[in-house]
C-alpha cells in the first residue's frame, strides 16, 4: 500500500511537467525571465471574520 501510494504521489507531482512539455518553445523561453513575486496573504482568520461580519451587518450573501 505505501508504495502504490508513493507511485501515485509521484504520479500527480509530474502532471505539471507532462502538460508544460506540450508547450511551444515561444512560451517556454519568454517564461524564463518570469520571476513569482508571493504577497501578503489575504485570508487570514481575521479578516475572513471581518467579510462574513460585514456581509451580515449588510444582508449580503457570505462572499467566497
Amino acid at each position: 500500500m505505501i508504495i502504490k501510494s508513493f507511485v501515485a504521489l509521484g504520479f500527480v507531482i509530474q502532471i505539471d511537467n507532462m502538460f508544460s512539455e506540450n508547450f511551444p518553445e515561444e512560451i517556454k523561453s519568454t517564461s524564463k525571465d518570469l520571476e513569482l513575486k508571493i504577497g501578503k496573504d489575504q485570508n487570514t482568520f481575521k479578516k475572513i471574520y471581518r467579510r462574513i461580519k460585514k456581509a451580515k451587518q449588510e444582508q449580503l450573501p457570505i462572499p467566497w
